[in-house]
């Protein structure tokens, strides 16, 4: 193997980002960026420049769609290099579609690296929220729990003090847990089954939400799309994204100040 440089990341992830535009293309399936990517296509045309990371969402309908797919060919490319990974769906522990490049890996911190996969991009679903503000909080607060739980069974290559101090009574828990079945994937269908509304007045990403304040979104802000251009490939937003990114993020076009710019900084590298 052989480390992914700092300044190629963002082109690794760019190919990705390529492939699944294309399959969208191809599948008839819509492809909405979102979060700082969105963010990133508005302010600077592409990627943040210290961002390393792509999310995108889809809908409920196109979810269902894209897990038929997925189901009878995960590969998403000719040369099978880029795949899917659905939700819940070894070694991927997340509640959401992950595509990814098989040519390369890369180790999260403070999660086991047996559950290591290639470069990927975040696929999430535009779901609905309770109309009742307690009875949404009450989704929210039960995703925080599973999430929570998840991380407790995942758990692994700490890089800091503070996890590996965690670990001495996370271990014995996360035995008990998998003792009984409750592994990454049961937790994470867990989360699934909160997404169980079918409409509404509010949206956002019920099942891996940032906090529900910064998630909780009018669901009219999601009609409709606006153009947008990512790295040169002529994509579609949220119909309000101004309302969206205002919501989440305040003055997003304004970069903040250096030492607030967040980077995941992965330990990447390539398959050879």
């Amino acid at each position: 193997m052989r480390e992914i440089p700092a300044n190629e990341y963002q082109s690794v992830l760019l190919g990705v980002f390529r492939a699944f535009y294309s399959y969208c293309e191809k599948n008839g399936i819509k492809m909405y960026l979102g979060g700082g990517t969105a963010l990133g296509a508005l302010r600077h045309g592409g990627f943040i420049p210290w961002d390393d990371d792509i999310d995108v969402f889809i809908s409920r309908e196109d979810r269902e769609k894209l897990s038929r797919l997925a189901e009878e060919d995960p590969w998403i490319d000719e040369e099978k290099r880029y795949r899917i990974l659905p939700p819940a769906t070894f070694p991927s522990v997340y509640p959401f579609f992950k595509v990814i490049d098989t040519k390369t890996l890369v180790y999260e911190k403070n999660i086991a690296k047996k559950y290591a996969t290639g470069v990927w991009i975040d696929v999430f679903c535009l779901s609905y929220w309770a109309d009742d503000e307690r009875t949404a909080r009450r989704q929210f607060k039960r995703f925080s729990f599973y999430n929570t739980m998840n991380k407790v069974v995942i758990g692994g290559n700490y890089r800091t003090r503070k996890y590996r101090f965690l670990e001495i009574f996370a271990f014995p828990v996360r035995m008990l847990l998998l003792l009984f079945g409750m592994d990454s994937g049961y937790w994470c269908r867990k989360v699934i089954a909160l997404d169980r509304y079918e409409s509404g007045e509010y949206m956002g990403n019920v099942t891996f939400p940032d906090s529900f304040e910064r998630e909780h979104y009018r669901a009219e802000w999601f009609e409709g799309t606006t153009d947008a251009v990512f790295e040169g490939i002529p994509c579609v937003t949220f119909g309000n994204v101004d309302a969206v990114l205002t919501h989440f993020y305040g003055d997003y076009m304004t970069p903040p100040p250096e030492d607030k710019r967040v980077r995941h900084n992965p330990e990447a590298y390539y398959l050879e």
